[in-house]
């Protein structure tokens, strides 16, 4: 559903009322493109607030698709509208793909929702499996699968400006009970 369905004309009107048709009425209320989308709230959302979200974005529900592929449909729609789109979830860096945000709303389960990371942003900011990350979406470009993480707003709620990677190895402050500490003396 990338692209807009023309509502066919019938045989008294003519073709040029089929297009008039996608242009929104004057008092239709169209969503301003400030207001981001929370892909979060887009998965709490019932299923009619998700319907009408769909009718303010003139688009329909395919019955076809599951609710998890609508909300996906509805999201690059709305990329392609240049809405902005926010994400939060937990990074996970499976062994045998690509690194993937998963929700813990819903289990972590994967789902066609799932926002990619890409290995520059993981390097750039020393991320790690486990990290609580929240940033903008973007459509895939070449060769990537799905949605993809845009630009990073926060890592382990903090702002990105003020987030500094953990070292690599991290000393004890003080050496552990009965073993010896950096001077060599033992610890009571």
């Amino acid at each position: 559903m990338d692209e807009e369905q023309l509502v066919p004309a019938t045989e008294s009107a003519p073709a040029s009322a089929a297009v008039a048709t996608l242009a929104p009425e004057p008092n239709e209320q169209a969503m301003p493109p400030s207001e981001p989308l929370d892909l979060g709230e887009l998965q709490e959302m019932t299923p009619a607030a998700l319907q009408e979200l769909f009718v303010r974005f003139d688009l329909r529900l395919n019955p076809s698709r599951t609710r998890h592929q609508s909300i996906v449909d509805l999201v690059r729609h709305a990329l392609t509208r240049g809405q902005q789109v926010r994400t939060s979830g937990w990074l996970e860096l499976p062994n045998d793909g690509p690194a993937i945000l998963r929700s813990p709303r819903l289990n972590f389960l994967p789902l066609p929702e799932d926002v990619g990371v890409s290995h520059q942003l993981i390097r750039q900011f020393s991320l790690r499996p486990g990290q609580a990350l929240a940033g903008t979406v973007r459509l895939p470009r070449e060769r990537e699968k799905g949605l993809m993480l845009d630009r990073l707003l926060s890592i382990e709620d903090q702002p990105v400006e003020e987030w500094q990677a953990p070292d690599r190895v991290r000393q004890p402050d003080s050496a552990l009970p009965g073993r010896p500490n950096h001077a060599g003396e033992q610890f009571c």
